[in-house]
Parts: structure tokens; sequence; C-alpha cells
């Protein structure tokens, strides 16, 4: 989860202690609003929305190298970013959104498992498996089992 006081520092310590002091709704909601406006609403997300938008584009096949360079930033920088406003590395954000396609294809395509796995720029069906079930705790048969009912990545 989500820790608030790692990710926004002072402002949700400040954030709290505000709320704690509120003795209406009213305050509460007021504090709420003041906070979104102050801190959160003028954050420049420019660079983590076309990181995104780059990574869906490619269905996540690429490289953390090439994503910074199409951001012209460093991997450091596309890193920080992820990290203090995603909440996970790049590279963890990649590797959901390729099981994402494989999820859909497992669903749609009837294509055989080494074949989705060779599709998706895994090395072979084995580290495919492997991957699927340390995301998701389930083998790809028990995933593909549950897709109907599976809602993953959906934005």
């Amino acid at each position: 989860m989500i820790n608030t006081v790692d990710l926004f520092k002072k402002i949700a310590t400040h954030f709290q202690q505000s709320v704690d002091g509120c003795s209406k709704a009213e305050e509460m909601f007021d504090e709420v609003e003041k906070v979104f406006l102050d801190n959160l609403l003028v954050r420049d997300l420019s660079l983590i929305t076309n990181a995104i938008g780059l990574i869906e584009k490619s269905f996540g096949d690429i490289q953390i190298a090439q994503l910074a360079d199409q951001l012209n930033i460093s991997e450091r920088t596309i890193r920080t970013h992820f990290n203090n406003h995603v909440g996970c590395a790049p590279k963890e954000y990649i590797r959901l959104v390729k099981l994402r396609q494989a999820a859909y294809q497992m669903k749609h395509s009837g294509n055989s498992l080494t074949d989705i796995a060779y599709d998706n720029n895994y090395f072979d069906q084995a580290h495919f498996i492997h991957e699927v079930k340390n995301i998701t705790g389930k083998s790809p048969n028990e995933l593909g089992k549950e897709i109907p009912h599976f809602r993953f990545l959906q934005f």
C-alpha cells in the first residue's frame, strides 16, 4: 500500500494535524480541498503520463534506457519519478503491462502458452510461467480459468 507520509512527507503530517484539529465535517472538507489545491493539483505529472503512454503503446516491450532516451531524461530520473508518483519502479510497471497483455492474449487468442510467452518477449514458457506466478500467485492455467472475472490494470 502507499504510505502517504513517505509520499507526501510534511504535507501529510501537516494535513493530519489540521484534520485532527477540525471539529466540524465542513472544516475537514475545507482542509482536504486546501491540500489538493495547494499541493497535489499543482504537480506536473506530464513526465509520468508520457512515460506510461510509451509503456502502454509498446505493450511493455520497452527497456528503461529506451524509455529514458525517448523522454530525453536519465534512467535515474525516470526511476525517481516513478517511485515518487506511481509508487513502484518503472521496471515493475512494465512487468504489469506485459502481464496484462499476456492475460488478454490468453483470453482472446487461443494461442499456446509458449506462443504467448514469445509474443510478449519472455525468454521461454518457463520464464513466463514463473513471472505470472510471481505477480499473481497463480499459474497461467489457473489464471486462464479466472480471466472472464479477472480485472487487472484496467484504466
